[in-house]
């Protein structure tokens, strides 16, 4: 009999409802008590037990007792006390019939309003198919079960013997000649029962019954079948067929080669004229891998450091699977497969699947995690410096593709094109800064590309040159300008100028006047002011000549000598007698001299470094008249 009970609890007071009764009590409204649906339960027990109500604390605020009805509230089914914080313990109602229960609180002050619970006595129907016909020549019997509601079990029996474990489908085996009952009733997750359902049949073996004791797994690799056998019978002989063939004379065991696919092999027994059943056995020879595939991954190139694989052996086909990352472990692994915070860089996802039949294959996935941002480059610039007031740009990446953001001076960076011209900049020095973002989104730091609008010509200078006046018919000149880098031309006393670089060096120049003009050009084209330098080259050697030197014996012992160069602003160095060489200044003097042989030997410089000589020799004799 089906079995769902409806619990309803009414919790009451002595003297409810009574003249007696008092409101303003704890509770509800007027001291009457309450009842929390939401903290009451019904608690079923195994069938033929009684089911109870709980009340937890709470349910019953302010009540002395609960009592619980059945039968539209109209039999008392059960009562209980309540404890001071409204929790009540279990109170059996019976194992009953009843859908509803009511429970209503109660103390001096009143009732609650009766609170109704639903308790299930429904229980469920088997469904009982499958089975061996009436009557069966085979010891075996298979069932198949299933339930009228989810989440059921199976009470079963065999000949009135319990069957432990009892699961669809229900497989007999070893049965004994003769009447066989096998009966099934089943019990939902509320603990209720069904009726039982039977299936009674005779077992007959009135002719042999083979049965297979060596055959191969329903999937195998092997392309060779072995088959044993064994009769029920004494004295069977025994008849075979493979897939379509005709059942011909065998022996136990029997083997067979053959190719992948799907194969049956029948045998039956035959003892005497009579035949027994055919026994089948189905399998499948697979050899080939399964085709797997990777279904979702990520892109070749991505940002994300996280990466999900879907994927899966093709049809109906049931794999098992490993999964391996990089140079890490081969795992056991399902679909979906996940992975968080990988590494930038290059990364290998390998997944092996194995069918049933063991048969592998692999897949695989490479992709690379980019989260660096690509170098902006520039292609083409305006020179350093210039004096156009218009710039071309051209840019690229490290990265490409790429799209740009760029920016001319003080601007804010905005989308640009690979190529950027502007025009109508003022003299000075500008800025172009550009910005690069790959094709996944990363963005990359911003470079910079200076340069300047010169309309202004640089200054010169000459920073080494011959003196003024050289004896030397070679001359280096060393220059330069202020605002570098700059080229030059030079022209040598009067000449076409010509293209030149410091420092300059000349050689084989004529005696006499010469001039260097330098003109500097600065990198914008700009040119500036020449600059010049003039010198002299002289390379006769100057005339000295002693003016009032003594000569032969002299009793003078004053001597004041007057020196003179054909040349002006020469310079002296005079020696006496082979004295160490001073340096000496027209006039030359000595007072006092003693007796003694004089020699004055005077060397002349002049401004080109030229030198010329001169001496005088005399006696100093006092004696002498």
């Amino acid at each position: 009999m089906s079995r769902k009970a409806i619990v309803v609890a009414v919790i009451v007071a002595a003297g409810c409802g009574s003249e007696d009764s008092k409101p303003g009590g704890p509770g509800g409204p007027d001291g009457a008590p309450t009842v929390d649906a939401a903290q009451l339960r019904v608690e079923q027990r195994a069938p033929g037990t009684t089911d109870r109500v709980v009340g937890l604390a709470g349910a019953a605020s302010g009540a002395s007792r609960v009592r619980i009805f059945g039968e539209g509230g109209n039999v008392e089914l059960a009562s209980g006390s309540v404890s001071a914080d409204g929790a009540f313990d279990a109170i059996d109602v019976g194992d009953n019939e009843h859908e509803r229960l009511w429970v209503v609180a109660a103390n001096e002050a009143g009732s609650s309003q009766p609170v109704e619970l639903t308790n299930d006595i429904v229980a469920p129907d088997v469904g009982l198919s499958g089975g061996p016909a009436d009557p069966a020549a085979t010891r075996s019997a298979t069932f198949v079960l299933d339930c009228s509601e989810s989440a059921c079990t199976y009470a079963c029996e065999l000949d009135g013997t319990t069957i432990e474990e009892c699961r669809s489908p229900v497989e007999l085996t070893d049965l004994d000649d003769g009447a066989h009952r096998f009966e099934v009733r089943a019990i939902d997750a509320a603990g209720n029962a069904g009726d039982v359902k039977f299936h009674e049949w005779n077992v007959v073996l009135s002719s042999p019954v083979v049965t297979l004791v060596e055959r191969p797994g329903p999937i195998t690799q092997a392309t060779e079948a072995r088959f044993g056998f064994t009769c029920s019978m004494e004295g069977c002989t025994f008849e075979c067929a493979l897939d379509d063939g005709a059942l011909s004379p065998c022996t136990s065991p029997t083997v067979h080669t053959v190719d992948e696919g799907d194969h049956t092999f029948a045998v039956r027994g035959i003892v005497g004229r009579t035949a027994g059943e055919t026994t089948v056995h189905e399998w499948r020879v697979d050899r080939s891998a399964p085709l797997l595939q990777i279904e979702q991954m990520p892109d070749t190139l991505t940002i994300s450091s996280d990466a999900v694989f879907h994927f899966g052996c093709e049809g109906d086909e049931v794999c098992t699977y490993s999964c391996t990352l990089d140079d890490g472990a081969e795992l056991a692994c399902i679909s979906p497969r996940s992975y968080f915070g990988l590494a930038e860089g290059p990364h290998t996802f390998t997944v092996a699947a194995v069918d049933e039949a063991g048969n592998e294959a692999v897949a695989t996935w490479s992709w690379t995690i980019d989260r660096t941002g690509p170098s902006g480059l520039f292609v083409r610039t305006p020179p350093n410096q210039t004096t156009a007031d218009a710039a071309d740009f051209t840019f690229s990446c490290d990265d490409l593709p790429c799209t740009y953001a760029c920016a001319l001076d003080s601007t804010v960076l905005q989308p640009c094109e690979e190529t950027f011209s502007t025009s109508g900049l003022a003299e000075g020095v500008h800025h172009m800064r550009l910005q690069a973002t790959d094709a996944i989104g990363n963005t990359g730091s911003v470079a910079l590309f200076t340069w300047e609008r010169d309309l202004t010509g640089p200054g010169a200078e000459f920073i080494s040159m011959p003196r003024p006046i050289e004896a030397s018919t070679s001359a280096s000149f060393d220059f330069r300008c202020d605002d570098p880098p700059c080229s030059y031309t030079c022209s040598l006393d009067g000449a076409t100028a010509a293209g030149c670089l410091p420092p300059v060096q000349l050689s084989s120049l004529a005696e006499g006047d010469h001039r260097l003009e330098v003109v500097p050009s600065d990198a914008a084209g700009n040119t500036g002011d020449p600059i010049a330098f003039s010198w002299s080259i002289d390379t006769t050697p100057p005339v000295i000549t002693l003016v009032g030197a003594p000569s032969g014996t002299t009793n003078v012992t004053d001597v004041d000598i007057q020196i003179l160069c054909s040349e002006p602003d020469c310079t002296y160095t005079c020696s006496i007698s082979g004295g160490r060489p001073q340096s000496c200044t027209s006039p030359w003097q000595q007072f006092g001299l003693r007796d003694a042989s004089y020699t004055l030997d005077v060397v002349g410089t002049d401004p080109a470094g030229n030198t010329g000589t001169a001496s005088a020799s005399w006696v100093v004799d006092t004696s002498a008249q």
